[in-house]
């Protein structure tokens, strides 16, 4: 059989049936995860839009760079971003750790610049390590289900990347009551 479902009693025993089935090869995935905006695959996207939204703001920088999408340490980001010009989303594509991930930076920089952040969303998911490191199906889903919100909220608020923001950081400290993570 292709699909296989298993009933439990108790939603906390799921997690470590899931990483079990994984550690033996079997893909599995759970109809509920969680709260969608905490999900660690989420983390890395909200950076990405924090710093497409505010490229001047090196709180912004730092988060994007520490994330999987660019995989830098504190160090090296601090001492060069605490020298760097105003758009801190470019001087990232200076110290990026690879020349994939500066040209990675560098196009997503140019997305953003031109109001396609959707795009530089896309692009990250697309050539990044995010689905690298976080490779479960689940985690693919979790992705999907936050670029509907995103784009559902981008038509409510007239498509301005910073409005999205700030609507899925409210959605985020709703905590249990905001999206959730389902498969």
């Amino acid at each position: 059989p292709s699909d296989i479902m298993i009933l439990v009693s108790s939603r906390g025993r799921i997690p470590l049936i899931i990483s079990t089935l994984e550690a033996h090869g079997i893909p599995a995935m759970a109809d509920k995860q969680g709260i969608l905006m905490q999900r660690p695959v989420i983390q890395p996207l909200m950076a990405l839009l924090w710093a497409c939204c505010s490229p001047g703001e090196k709180s912004a920088a730092l988060a994007l760079g520490r994330s999987v999408i660019m995989g830098m340490d504190d160090e090296s980001l601090i001492l060069h971003l605490g020298n760097s010009e105003v758009d801190q989303l470019k001087a990232l594509i200076e110290v990026a750790p690879t020349k994939k991930v500066a040209n990675l930076i560098e196009r997503i920089h140019h997305l953003a610049s031109n109001g396609d952040v959707l795009g530089a969303l896309r692009c990250a998911i697309d050539h990044s390590d995010l689905l690298y490191s976080y490779p479960r199906e689940g985690d693919r889903q979790d992705v999907e289900n936050w670029l509907a919100i995103y784009q559902q909220v981008s038509k409510m608020v007239g498509g301005d990347a910073a409005l999205i923001l700030t609507r899925l950081r409210r959605l985020a400290e709703l905590d249990n009551d905001g999206p959730k993570s389902r498969s």
